[in-house]
């Protein structure tokens, strides 16, 4: 993924303290959508960190690692916040998936993957990147 440069900050970082400037009911659902969806959601992609990576092949074969990383993925459909700010705009978490606590946030990108979006409640300006690593990371 390319550099972020130093235009600004992803969108909604600036904006979390304050939620009511930002139109965060449509972020929050745009956010459901992509873990909910996963690779199916045309506005995002997931990346998992090296350790996740390493935590869901352990001792797998090549198509058993491939099925650990889906279900782990999928596991992400069924996260639930669980203090107040995790649910305003549901973009970061913790979760646990067999043996191991994972945590993940999301970016709001151009679509370039350059710059930080204009406008993160727009699906049309904004790529999603939802990013999985070990909680330990």
């Amino acid at each position: 993924m390319p550099s972020l440069g130093t235009r600004k900050p992803p969108a909604g970082h600036a904006n979390r303290r304050h939620p009511e400037t930002i139109n965060a009911e449509a972020i929050a659902d745009l956010n459901d959508d992509l873990r909910r969806r996963g690779a199916q959601c045309e506005h995002g992609r997931i990346v998992l960190s090296d350790t996740s990576m390493r935590a869901t092949k352990d001792g797998r074969t090549a198509m058993q690692t491939l099925v650990a990383r889906m279900q782990l993925i999928a596991a992400l459909a069924h996260w639930k916040p669980v203090d107040c700010k995790e649910a305003i705009l549901r973009d970061r978490g913790t979760f646990r998936w067999q043996l191991h606590r994972f945590r993940f946030s999301i970016q709001y990108y151009d679509e370039s993957l350059e710059w930080a979006s204009e406008d993160p409640a727009d699906p049309d300006i904004t790529v999603r990147v939802l990013t999985v690593s070990l909680i330990t990371e």
